[in-house]
């Protein structure tokens, strides 16, 4: 696990930039249409650290 008091500096390109905005977006629309707080999920899962994700289709 790494250490929660280190900043990370990421360096990405425009157009991927993009493509993490949309993946954001979608998941926090899923998240809000299965009755989730997106936020708390989100922000939840990026400090656990977890490696693991669970994929479902959008239904």
């Amino acid at each position: 696990m790494m250490d929660t008091n280190d900043t990370l500096k990421w360096k990405i390109e425009i157009d991927k930039a993009q493509e993490v905005r949309d993946i954001v977006a979608g998941v926090y629309d899923a998240l809000k249409v299965k009755g989730y707080d997106p936020i708390s999920q989100i922000v939840g899962y990026i400090l656990s650290g977890s490696q693991a994700i669970t994929e479902r289709a959008a239904e």
